[in-house]
């Protein structure tokens, strides 16, 4: 048997301060770095049990290991990595679920364990940098983040187990390491068709939205905000906020201004709450819009929207959810919507000709209300001058467990609201808007509301919430999320952004796959790049665990060709160079172990 050196993390009494750091360093001298930081190429490196390689060697000098805590830290999905002047910053969550941020520094034996409340310790070794990597001692990683690292010195090799990724080996008989999803540059994002949900946005300053679309926008995948200045729901309406809708101030028609330069689009709900008359006195009738005064009133609202940001947003809602929060002066009935939209589409028009006008945008697509509130709409006149259509139809938690029904119905059920649309002139695109799988954590502590949901455990809600990603960009419908905020529900962030940039600039293409599985439940859906590369999104379509153990498949797409096939994680962030090979039948990959979770194949 092989003698395993491990090197355990700082012992609890040490991080408690009952030990001071200072006799701990006395044991023996400080290790500056390794003699001659040269790597063994021939180690061994396991992501838990599987072979895994990182773009820059894990270095070892006698019993010390360093490794590349650029990498690293991306690999645990930490966030806020940033790396200048020597020094290596990122923010973890702690055991009460609290953001904390660490810092580690080149030449330095000393580490933070909690910058904000200044909590620093120290070992015998230090980090150093080299070719803009810091190389950090696995001593200071697991004085963190517990034992994670084992190292098997006999046999050369250093297993990293992480306990929140739960990984498949994607192929059998696959030599080919595991490394980490390379994504582009955020700059280079350019339409990944899934966008994010703001509105009320006059009750921050413009500031925090600027800082927001620097910061967060494109590095979470989104190349779309549905941005509304004012409110977009009737329970959140603050009359407090009236001036919304008397003009909207030139910082954030700035704000709008910069969110198009940077490549951001924009969507901007025309929901209207009369706030000013109300104050004034004025009553309104609980089916908005239904008289001739109050459909003024809302005009001349949509004339100073449009008007102020012509040539800055992209497109305008005519109203959000117009069939819900009937107590909240929010219902209007689906003829008075049909009756505004003849008034307000040509008023739009006039001001802003090259703006999109998007129509429908009615609540949880579940209820037969709801369903027949839309199809009143679609079936009308007023959907021939639209450019998109947006439902509601993945905020509802739906799954093979719950809504099952609705969840293996979801194809089927498009494909009739395109033919209803289309048969009565429509001609422009499609949205699923305000995707959300609610977490036991989502709905219980950060966002509780009412209503019939079904929330999961946060890694359950992240694999629904890519199949549904994956299920409408394959249909050729964009997404919008709502309540999936990545600093909070990291998981569902991660697989948000990744999926993001792994679909941007794919489209929905028709090509066939054969599929052979010991599972009946195997979903798909293929895509083309504008280089003529094929892509195929495919998992196991039945109900799916924290901890899943996989469906055994075998593909063949007729009349391919491949010169690399690659596979990718967006769940754990990972990609694999898969083995294949070609016959008479076309491109045939063997040995495949799908996923609870869509994977995405590229074939090059």
């Amino acid at each position: 048997m092989s003698k395993k050196t491990t090197f355990p993390a700082l012992s609890l009494l040490l991080l408690l301060g009952f030990f001071s750091s200072s006799a701990f360093i006395s044991l023996q001298q400080v290790i500056s770095k390794p003699d001659n930081l040269q790597s063994d190429e021939t180690l061994t490196l396991l992501l838990n049990g599987i072979p895994f390689q990182f773009e820059n060697h894990v270095i070892q000098n006698g019993d010390i290991t360093w490794l590349p805590g650029n990498e690293l830290f991306r690999l645990m999905d930490l966030y806020d990595i940033s790396f200048s002047d020597g020094s290596l910053h990122a923010t973890y969550f702690d055991q009460n679920h609290q953001h904390v941020e660490c810092r580690f520094s080149a030449g330095d034996n000393t580490y933070s364990v909690d910058t904000l409340n200044n909590l620093t310790h120290s070992i015998p070794v230090r980090s150093f940098k080299l070719n803009d990597v810091l190389y950090i001692p696995e001593q200071m990683l697991e004085g963190i983040f517990g034992d994670f690292i084992t190292i098997d010195a006999d046999n050369n090799i250093v297993s990293i187990n992480l306990s929140q990724k739960h990984i498949l080996t994607n192929q059998s008989d696959n030599e080919n390491p595991l490394t980490q999803m390379k994504l582009k540059d955020a700059s280079l994002l350019r339409d990944s068709r899934i966008n994010t949900l703001v509105s009320g946005m006059m009750q921050n300053p413009v500031e925090d939205w600027i800082g927001w679309s620097q910061s967060q926008l494109k590095n979470d995948g989104f190349s779309e905000a549905r941005a509304t200045y004012n409110f977009s729901d009737g329970p959140a309406v603050d009359f407090t906020y009236a001036d919304a809708e008397k003009e909207i101030p030139m910082e954030f028609i700035n704000f709008y201004a910069q969110l198009r330069n940077r490549g951001i689009s924009t969507r901007f709900s025309l929901t209207f709450w009369d706030m000013q008359y109300r104050l004034e006195g004025g009553t309104l009738s609980y089916d908005r819009l239904s008289t001739e005064e109050e459909r003024e009133r809302y005009l001349d609202y949509v004339r100073m929207v449009v008007t102020s940001l012509k040539g800055l947003v992209d497109s305008y809602e005519l109203w959000n959810e117009p069939d819900a929060n009937r107590d909240f002066y929010q219902r209007i009935t689906p003829q008075d919507y049909v009756e505004i939209a003849r008034l307000a589409i040509p008023l739009i028009r006039e001001i802003d000709p090259d703006a999109k006008i998007v129509l429908v945008s009615t609540s949880s697509y579940v209820g037969k209300e709801t369903q027949e509130y839309s199809q009143h709409i679609l079936e009308s006149d007023v959907v021939q001058l639209a450019d998109a259509i947006s439902l509601h139809t993945v905020n509802n938690d739906a799954s093979p467990v719950f809504l099952s029904e609705y969840y293996y119905g979801y194809d089927a059920m498009w494909d009739a609201i395109k033919v209803t649309a289309e048969t009565n002139g429509f001609t422009g695109e499609y949205y699923a808007d305000e995707l959300n799988y609610r977490s036991d954590y989502s709905l219980g502590t950060l966002q509780p509301e009412p209503g019939d949901y079904h929330p999961y455990q946060p890694e359950v809600a992240t694999k629904y919430l890519g199949r549904m990603i994956a299920i409408n960009r394959g249909m050729d419908i964009s997404v919008g999320t709502s309540g999936t905020n990545s600093f909070e529900r990291f998981y569902e962030g991660i697989m948000i952004r990744n999926l993001a940039y792994l679909l941007d600039g794919l489209d929905a293409a028709k090509f066939p796959v054969v599929v052979n599985s010991n599972s009946t439940l195997v979903r798909y859906y293929t895509f083309m790049d504008q280089a003529g590369k094929h892509y195929l999104a495919i998992w196991n379509d039945d109900a799916a665990a924290v901890d899943y153990d996989g469906a055994a498949c075998n593909l063949t797409l007729p009349d391919l060709s491949a010169s690399a096939v690659t596979i990718y994680d967006p769940f754990n962030s990972l990609q694999q160079e898969l083995n294949f090979s070609t016959n008479d039948d076309g491109l045939v990959l063997e040995g495949l172990t799908l996923s609870d979770y869509p994977k995405i194949i590229m074939i090059e």
